[in-house]
């Protein structure tokens, strides 16, 4: 049995970003682009802090210095705020998910 779990709720996300990546965004002249490299850690995708704007930021510092690894370094940093509508999502803190991971469904 597979058991589909949808959370119908939003949340805020916050992206790190260069500011002219950033502002590029803002003025609809680009898209954000899905991160796909070997050192991602939860696979490709575009990564959000969820509700934290500050640590977004940190992030964002903290690859200008070089402390963290981007493909193309962080020149300027910038946070990007985002409405993000959440779908068909595993919540890891929810126990019925817990049970799918496990098998037990």
């Amino acid at each position: 049995m597979q058991v589909a779990i949808i959370n119908p709720y939003s949340i805020i996300g916050f992206h790190s970003c260069d500011r002219e990546v950033g502002l590029r965004v803002l003025n609809g002249k680009e898209e954000l682009f899905s991160s796909n490299n070997s050192w991602d850690w939860l696979g490709s995708g575009i990564y959000f802090w969820e509700q934290n704007p500050v640590r977004a930021l940190e992030y964002a510092i903290e690859s200008s210095q070089r402390l963290q690894f981007n493909k193309i370094p962080i020149k300027t940093p910038f946070v990007l705020g985002a409405i993000i509508e959440l779908q068909n999502c595993l919540n890891l803190v929810e126990s019925q998910s817990l049970k799918i991971l496990s098998g037990a469904y």
